[in-house]
């Protein structure tokens, strides 16, 4: 059925009655016009590019009015029709036309999903036809206007553009749309639509076409194991598990006869039975009968399964369409594929499917008795065949191929240690660690025999890093190699790509990452005959799917093609022909909600459909805990909330950085206001909040100043001691800072008061202010007397932020200098110029031409005594020597400030000159001699030894030009920088800078030009493809100098054919070879010479290395000369004049000065700090108080401080208090020193004693019961909404809801460490110690205690690490690679190891850590997934003991609020379940159950819209 078929087969056709009542007739119907039979009907337009395609019919429909007798039929003429919907009544209608003229209409509302896309296929297709027989006739009627002559000139018709709709439906072609009338008056219009198509292949059918085949031709299927739900992006991750668990429980009904493994010393379970029963019997262990399919339905199927995925039966063609690629295929085509199929066995024990079983529920052992229970018989098979991928041997082999991460790999061959019964059976593992190292190990034996090694052992273990840097070697094929004469001899093909496994099985599926990533295109090219995934968590997010679907080779979804099917599958949209129609509401508005479903390419296909994959083809299968719960026993885990104290120094520190925030961010303290941060700035604020609970040393961003540096792994652990220096060491900082913005602000008030006010002796006084608070504080703070010696601030005496702010105070006193100069000469100098200038003029003037008819004196020039007096002069004489004394200090001090930046290019220079000196080494290229040898004599005739002379000779001339470059670089890079100038002019001065900006300007431009030609030096011995030419016009548009554009015109650059493909035409060149063996040397051989020539290759290369070292050091010293010229330039923009500034700057710097606003602010903040320095020096100064848990007193009130304030003067006060005196008082309650609010620095010293904490030891009495009522969050009633209050509650108790509270944590918060490192630090590790004391003294003859310890942050991980190590407690840390299996392994391995340290963004996966108890959460996780996946590494079948989670929460913080908002979400979801449990059947209440879980899920409010109200709650909770 691939051939045009003009009539449609007989018995197809589709019968539509239309009855009287749902057809109305304009004037009397069909009866009342009068027809015109001669009209033509529509049809496609027939092409020529429709000659090369097949069609096949798809369409038939027959519209029936009246009794139609087709026996009697009269007349045969033209319609078309149209649709409408009807905004009144929202009904559907079909219009009926012949020759324009509208005779009837009818209400197909009930079946208007049929009908829309077909009635818009025929409006189009017919719009199509009138438009091109109206192009065709325009044509016509131009070319009988047109001259004969100019017809005659024109080679070519011009056609106007068409509509792009009528582009629409390209694929389909419409037959003759006819109304048939019989003697009666009834009538029926024939629809008829065929496809055209590429037979045999696949079709890239337009998105309209593969719609209208889907409404005509896919059925709906029921929804089975899924939810009532739409499934979209954000819920297929639980639908698909639930959706597995559902079949599962549906296709496995624990009648399995399999038995336990006796190899196995382990006892599997009942469910763990029923999934290895299933995976044998999909591998054709029990050899089943089979039976052969019959019907189509069969056959459908089979091509979905076995073939691709997509196929659709049309039957009115007899041909299958697949909706993804777009093949059409025969029924008798699908029929021999699907015999062919049956012929080859092999096929049917072919498995694939996916162990989806919950974390913790024994998937490894489940594989190992599938392992052990199913071993590859090889006798009835040959031992290698041609692979059909790229035409390798490939041999079979029993082995099983086990891929999983690398950071459980070493656990995988534990498992299997521990678990295999060796006196029964002795299976020999591998671990494959890749080519290269495998080919060490082995002697470089070549890859046939590595895999014959590989055949050897029953499993090999790869890791997924191993697998993913394996591609390259997996995708060599022989056509790769060298030619058969080549001397270069190697074989690259990976083992494991020539040899078919039994089983592949890829642990952790979901990390093998995109078809395109490394390790997806390796395991695709790997033979096997089963292929297995397993994951607890496989799918993670949408294109998951399509990943698994991928590596279980479950075509067409590995093809690239069709990569985004799952990007598009929710993107299917009913396209509606009038853009005005109204869908809002009623029943049409059902419709579209309905119809707009998922797709790919215009054809129906939704993620509830890509899920039901699994489903339909037997492809995985889940159980859950819960399901399988009874027959699982692992001991309870308990959930203990361990509430953190931060000191008093870390109270300071977290306060002044949730300041900060709440200052850019718009809200208050209690998250009232608009808000003006972006998600990602609301996300960044929260992580450096959560940060800072974990430990002071690790907060740092751009708006915090916090005081402390983010801490390092490689820094020394500071101590709370060292953690308040740093705080106060950063608030003088930032004081420094204002300081110096106070006086910048002070010198542009001078500048406007001097040019703008032109009030100079205001303006001096202004600059003799900042020098003197300058000196000041240079002689105070640094004890600096002499401010034109910078040579005494050195890095011994000073620290790096010292210089700093002293080198800037230095260039600001500069400024003062130059500006007081400055008005001095308007005070001095300038009155005297004025009246030079005036006495110019008038000079010019009387040196003008005279009038004839006139006649005058000379003028005598005015004399200075003329204007000025005696006492004046003397006056202007005094600001004249001010002036220069000024101007001289001003210039004695910028020779200052630029001398260390001069010493250090000298020092660059020097540095240089004895590296150049003391390595014996030149940078200069060695000559290259076109010939080597004697070959040049019996070779000169041979054409590709001239190509490779001729290179040779143009590299030599490019070594000669970079030669008498890098000649001229040595001489610009040693000239010095500048002269020291005393008494020369300033004219002088600019001439010489001119000069050296011009020097620097051909440095960098030789530098570059240099850099080029060893690049293409590199391509030319490298690169084994043609060279691109050298894109000049390119390179020159991207330079700024001219001589930067000369040197690019006169470099040269080679071209064309590289050396390297010389030399591989050379080595294959017969005329080169016979010349060579008719040569009466020895040595002249192609061996010889190819050896001979490649030693320039490795010369050039070396030498190119050595070139960009020697480059390299002419580029320091041209970076130490632009840094003295940056710094120039800088100094001079500081003293640049207002009015030679741009007008916008001039008017900010004026507006900013007058209004005062910024200093009046700089000085009010300068005064906070300068309290909360003085705070952090009583801190230093009680440290012993705090550390006894002593309290500090407010003056006032005699009450302990909790919130204080401290005032300049050092007394501390109560908030309340001191607020209320500041209402009626100016000075300290204490000393009388006056004091302004500004000067009042607040603070947190400590928590108040929570009523709670007193009964805390009632827990110790707490049942069983109550435990669990506590866990499972009874009593969630009385949770409150956010916003609203209960005063009886407070956040802890909302919180230990969901957590238990340690009754022991009074004891371990009063352990003592010897010093304190932070709340959170101490607190950990005290806890720690407890455990192993409690041990020690109850449990003493038991395995010592061990601990996973999780956090966000690995800094805080690598802090508690050192830490530990002086408290004698030995840890794990594993880091990524193949550290992080040694150091797992030694943490399960020896009893004494305590502790093991793990992220918890990465590595909450796949590890069994069942030989723990406790689990600490350092930090809250938000993802509810990571957290189970977290807790499941400790609670999982073969845990014997009971276990514990210690979740870590710092009080009045952010960790309190995300630790509130999960018990908030926690307790509604709990009480939801509730009130469901009472209304809904098991079945409905398990489905609302998921629902719930997903509804109130931190992720899954994360993951959504509601991104930015998570983030609100986890900032604000604890404040509501």
């Amino acid at each position: 059925m691939t051939v045009d078929q003009d009539e449609f087969p007989a018995g197809c056709s589709v019968e539509w009655d239309l009855s009287d009542k749902s057809i109305e007739f304009i004037e009397g119907g069909v009866s009342s016009f009068k027809l015109n039979e001669v009209l033509q009907p529509c049809e496609t337009v027939h092409k020529k590019s429709h000659d090369k395609l097949a069609t096949v019919p798809f369409l038939d429909w027959e519209l029936r009015y009246g009794d139609y007798d087709s026996s009697s039929v009269c007349k045969r003429v033209a319609v078309s029709l149209r649709s409408e919907r009807s905004e009144d009544d929202d009904k559907y209608w079909i219009h009926f036309y012949h020759d324009s003229w509208l005779f009837g209409k009818w209400d197909c509302t009930e079946w208007s999903p049929q009908f829309t896309h077909v009635i818009e296929c025929l409006e189009l297709k017919v719009k199509e036809s009138e438009t091109w027989s109206d192009l065709l006739r325009a044509n016509d009627e131009n070319d009988g206007q047109e001259p004969q002559a100019k017809k005659n000139k024109r080679k070519r018709r011009k056609v106007v553009a068409r509509d792009k709709t009528t582009y629409k439906y390209k694929d389909v072609k419409l037959h003759p749309l006819v109304m048939l009338l019989d003697s009666s008056g009834n009538w029926m219009i024939k629809i008829q639509l065929s496809l055209f198509h590429t037979a045999d292949a696949g079709n890239h059918f337009g998105a309209e076409t593969n719609r209208l085949l889907s409404e005509v031709f896919i059925k709906e299927e029921p929804r089975r194991f899924l939810s009532d739900s739409p499934v979209t992006a954000g819920t297929i991750v639980k639908e698909f598990n639930s959706s597995l668990v559902n079949y599962t429980k549906h296709i496995l009904k624990g009648n399995t006869t399999f038995t336990t493994p006796s190899v196995l010393d382990v006892e599997l379970m009942p469910f763990q039975l029923e999934s290895v029963d299933w995976m044998l019997r999909k591998e054709g262990f029990y050899d089943e009968p089979f039976e052969k399919f019959t019907t189509t339905e069969q056959l459908e199927h089979f091509l979905n399964e076995h073939v691709s995925y997509g196929y659709v039966y049309m039957p009115i063609n007899r041909c299958f369409w697949n909706k993804i690629t777009g093949y059409v295929l025969p029924i008798d085509s699908a029929w021999d594929i699907y015999d062919e199929w049956v012929a080859d066995t092999s096929n049917r024990r072919r498995a694939k499917g996916l162990i989806a079983e919950e974390m913790g529920l024994g998937k490894t052992i489940e594989i190992l008795s599938l392992i052990t229970s199913n071993v590859r018989d090889l006798s009835n098979e040959s031992s290698t065949f041609i692979s059909s991928i790229n035409d390798k041997k490939i041999k079979r082999v029993k082995t099983n191929l086990i891929v999983c991460p690398s950071s459980i790999l070493e656990q995988w061959i534990d498992e299997i240690d521990t678990h295999l019964n060796r006196d029964v059976l002795d299976l020999k593992v591998y671990h494959y660690p890749g080519l290269k190292k495998m080919k060490q190990q082995y002697g470089d034996e070549s890859s046939e025999k590595l895999a014959e090694r590989l055949a050897e052992y029953d499993v090999v273990m790869c890791s997924y890093q191993d697998m993913s840097a394996e591609v390259h070697y997996a995708e060599f094929v022989k056509t790769q190699r060298p030619s058969r004469d080549s001397t270069r001899k190697y074989d690259y093909s990976s083992p494991l790509s020539i040899v078919e496994f039994f089983r592949i099985i890829l642990d952790e599926v979901q990390l093998l990452g995109f078809s395109t990533a490394n390790a997806s295109r390796c395991a695709n090219l790997i033979h096997r005959v089963h292929t297995w995934g397993v994951s607890g968590t496989p799918v993670q997010w949408r294109l998951d799917i399509q990943n698994i679907l991928t590596y279980l080779q479950f075509h067409p979804f590995q093809d690239i093609d069709v990569a985004e099917i799952l990007h598009r599958a929710d993107r299917y949209k009913v396209i509606v022909n009038d853009p005005d129609i109204n869908t809002d509401s009623g029943p049409t508005a059902q419709f579209y909600a309905e119809a707009s479903v998922g797709g790919y390419r215009g054809s129906k296909m939704d993620f509830a459909e890509v899920i039901g994959i699994f489903h339909k083809f037997n492809l995985a299968i889940r159980h859950s805990k819960q399901s399988v719960q009874h027959q699982i026993n692992i001991p309870k885990q308990i959930s203990y909330l361990m509430p953190v104290e931060l000191n008093p120094i870390e109270q300071d520190n977290y306060v002044n950085l949730w300041d900060s925030f709440l200052r850019v961010s718009g809200y208050d303290s209690s998250g009232n206001g608009v808000g003006n941060l972006e998600l990602h700035e609301l996300s960044r604020w929260l992580d450096w909040l959560r940060m800072t609970c974990c430990h002071a040393s690790m907060s740092t961003h751009s708006y915090h100043n916090s005081g402390v540096q983010k801490w390092r792994d490689t820094d020394e652990l500071k101590d709370m001691d060292a953690i308040l220096n740093s705080m106060k060491e950063k608030v003088l900082e930032r004081i420094y800072g204002l300081q110096r913005d106070n006086y910048t602000i002070q010198i542009q008030l001078g500048q406007v008061k001097m040019e703008i006010e032109n009030d100079p002796e205001a303006a001096g006084q202004i600059f003799q202010k900042v020098i003197a608070d300058i000196s000041r504080d240079l002689k105070d703070i640094y004890n600096i007397e002499n401010m034109f010696d910078l040579g005494q601030v050195t890095s011994e005496k000073w620290s790096q932020k010292d210089t700093t702010n002293i080198r800037l105070l230095f260039h600001t006193v500069h400024q003062a200098f130059f500006f007081l100069a400055t008005s001095y000469y308007q005070l001095g100098s300038k009155k005297l110029d004025d009246v030079d200038a005036s006495n110019g003029a008038i000079g010019a003037v009387e040196d003008a031409p005279k009038k004839k008819t006139h006649s005058s004196k000379n003028s005598e020039p005015t004399q200075y005594s003329d204007i000025y007096s005696k006492d004046e002069l003397s006056q202007i004489n005094k600001f004249q020597d001010l002036e220069k004394k000024n101007y001289e200090t001003a210039e004695k001090l910028r020779r200052e400030l630029l001398s260390d930046r001069i010493t250090d290019v000298d020092a660059k220079i020097n540095e240089v000159r004895e590296w150049f000196k003391n390595s014996d080494r030149k940078a200069v290229l060695d000559s290259i001699e076109p010939s080597k040898g004697t070959f040049g004599s019996v070779l000169a005739q041979v054409y590709v030894y001239q190509k490779i002379a001729k290179l040779l000779q143009l590299m030599d001339a490019q070594s000669k030009q970079f030669n008498s470059l890098s000649k001229d670089l040595e001489e610009l890079s040693y000239e010095p920088i500048v002269k020291q100038y005393e008494s020369v002019e300033e004219a002088e001065k600019s001439e010489e800078y001119g000069k050296s900006v011009e020097a620097q300007d051909k440095i960098f431009s030789t530098l570059d030009i240099l850099e080029r030609i060893l690049k293409n030096r590199d391509d030319v011995v490298a690169r084994e493809t043609d060279l691109d030419a050298f894109e000049l016009d390119s390179a020159v548009a991207d330079v700024d100098s001219k001589f930067h554009e000369d040197l690019l015109k006169t470099t040269i650059f080679v071209n064309g054919d590289s050396y390297k493909m010389l030399l591989n035409h050379a080595e294959n060149d017969m005329t080169l070879k016979r010349a060579l063996s008719s040569s009466k040397h020895a040595q002249h051989n192609i061996h010889d010479f190819i050896n001979c020539y490649e030693m320039e290759i490795t010369r050039i290369t070396k030498e190119n290395q050595e070139m960009r070292a020697a480059l390299k050091k002419f580029n320091d010293i041209y970076n130490a000369k632009t840094n003295y010229y940056s710094y120039l330039q800088r100094i001079s923009d500081s003293l640049t004049p207002l009015s030679e500034q741009s007008a916008a700057a001039e008017k900010q710097i004026i507006s900013k000065v007058t209004s005062g606003t910024d200093y009046d602010q700089n000085c009010k903040l300068l005064n906070n700090l300068r309290s909360r320095v003085r705070y952090l020096d009583a801190l230093a100064q009680l440290k012993d108080s705090i550390a006894n848990g002593e309290n500090i007193t407010c003056a006032i009130c005699y009450s302990d401080i909790y919130t204080g304030s401290i005032l300049k003067c050092g007394h501390y006060f109560c908030v309340s208090c001191v607020t209320h005196w500041f209402d009626k008082n100016t000075s300290c309650p204490m000393c009388k020193d006056r004091t302004s609010s500004s000067e009042v620095y607040h603070f947190k010293f400590r928590e108040e004693e929570q009523l709670e904490e007193d009964n805390s030891d009632a827990t110790n009495g707490m049942t069983h019961e109550d435990t669990e009522s506590a866990q499972n969050g009874d009593g969630a009633k009385a949770v409150k909404e956010p916003g609203t209050t209960i005063p009886a509650e407070d956040n802890e108790t909302v919180i230990t809801r969901k957590y238990r509270k340690f009754p022991a944590l009074k004891k371990v918060s009063s352990m003592t460490l010897g010093n304190s490192w932070g709340g959170k630090v101490d607190q950990v590790l005290k806890l720690i110690l407890y455990i192993k004391e409690q041990h020690l003294q109850t449990e003493p003859h038991k395995r010592s205690p061990q601990i996973v310890i999780y956090s966000l942050h690995p800094e805080f991980l690598n802090i508690l690490c050192g830490l530990l190590a002086s408290y004698n407690v030995r840890y794990a840390r594993p880091t990524r690679g193949a550290q992080f299996t040694k150091e797992v392994n030694v943490f399960r391995r020896d009893p004494e190891c305590t502790c093991l340290f793990l992220t918890s963004n990465y590595q909450t996966t796949g590890l069994t850590l069942i030989n723990a108890r406790h689990l600490m959460i350092l930090d809250p996780i938000l993802e509810i997934s990571t957290e189970l996946q977290a807790i499941s590494r400790i609670h999982r079948i073969g845990q014997k003991h009971e276990t514990y989670v210690w979740n870590f929460m710092v009080r009045n913080t952010v960790e309190e609020s995300i630790m509130k908002y999960k018990a908030v979400l926690d307790g509604k979801r709990i009480q939801r379940k509730k009130e469901l449990q009472a209304t809904t059947n098991e079945a409905a209440l398990q489905q609302a159950e998921q629902e719930l879980d997903e509804q109130f899920s931190l992720a899954n409010l994360y993951n959504g819209s509601g991104g930015k109200k998570l983030i609100w709650h986890c900032l604000f909770e604890n404040c509501q």
